[in-house]
């Protein structure tokens, strides 16, 4: 992501997210302060994409000099 907006997303070739799993994970990643001192890998549910199970977000913020 950069400035609110997905750069990359990686994933099964034959599947895609729906949007508001896409806000969902945007809002996770963006309002928790903890994941920008540190990366990590984090679970999170995704309701559209499968409600019974979790996917691992990898996040971790790049420092422009």
């Amino acid at each position: 992501m950069c400035k609110h907006k997905v750069v990359s997303l990686v994933g099964a070739q034959k599947t895609s997210l729906h949007t508001d799993d896409m806000l969902l994970l945007t809002n996770f990643i963006l309002s928790s302060e903890s994941f920008r001192t540190s990366e990590s890998f984090s679970p999170i549910c995704l309701p559209r994409y499968n409600p019974m199970a979790f996917l691992y977000a990898y996040v971790h913020y790049l420092n422009v000099s």
